[in-house]
């Protein structure tokens, strides 16, 4: 999206059409005046790709330039004008580690966005990111294409990048509590915890089981409730959706 493009757009949309929508968005493009532009023209909920937390790697993998603090700025932007907030996310980049993960998630704790989607990469065909990866020796032939994980990575391995994505948001919720503290409390308490998720006999494969355990009972509890009794599962569905809208 280009701003003067953005700017001569959003003036006719409001003045024509003026509906709710949500959109898709990079954090690099935006500005407060967009930002408040988009709520006086109905968006309630953006979508945005922060992908990954720090900001060398972004800049040499990912391509993107942004800066953490402008990305900071943008979320209290949207706060302040209530706008709901998505991040997505991704763990298992070509060479990403668990540490560079941990940026990730800190990041997204600082931003205190709305909700938080983690993906794990995969390394679509034909993609700079496929051929990163398999000039880095990376993709294995022997992989089953069903597996969540594709890369084998040494210095990042299956369990470890699956524990980060099945516990993303439950980190989340940790170091957000931790920064809402005073800062020479919440220095030492970030850097203990870490120390302990980047452990080496930390329970990382453990901790992504039950994770994992506890997210499908909730996908078959909601299959079951859709299935018995479907006008409840739509009235909680869209009880959810209207909050958010709000």
């Amino acid at each position: 999206m280009y701003k003067e493009w953005f700017y001569e757009f959003m003036p006719m949309y409001i003045e024509k059409i003026h509906l709710p929508f949500n959109c898709n968005l990079r954090f690099d493009i935006l500005d407060e005046e967009m930002v408040k532009m988009l709520k006086d023209g109905g968006c309630y909920m953006i979508d945005i790709g922060l992908e990954n937390g720090n900001e060398e790697f972004r800049t040499k993998y990912l391509h993107r330039s942004m800066k953490n603090e402008h990305m900071i700025h943008v979320a209290e932007w949207f706060k302040k004008y209530k706008i709901t907030t998505l991040t997505y996310n991704i763990v298992g980049l070509p060479y990403e580690t668990l540490a560079l993960s941990l940026e990730t998630v800190k990041l997204n704790a600082k931003l205190s966005v709305d909700k938080v989607i983690p993906n794990i990469f995969y390394p679509y065909p034909m993609t700079i990111l496929e051929k990163t990866a398999r000039d880095a020796g990376f993709i294995d032939s022997t992989v089953d294409p069903n597996d969540p994980v594709q890369l084998r990575m040494p210095q990042y391995p299956k369990y470890d990048i699956l524990y980060m994505a099945f516990n993303f948001n439950k980190l989340v919720k940790k170091y957000r509590a931790i920064f809402a503290l005073p800062e020479s409390k919440a220095k030492k308490k970030e850097t203990a915890l870490d120390k302990k998720i980047t452990a080496k006999n930390y329970p990382r494969k453990f901790l992504y089981r039950t994770a994992k355990l506890k997210e499908d009972t909730f996908i078959k509890f909601k299959k079951t409730l859709k299935k018995i009794s479907p006008k409840l599962f739509i009235f909680l569905k869209n009880r959810t959706m209207k909050e958010v809208k709000q």
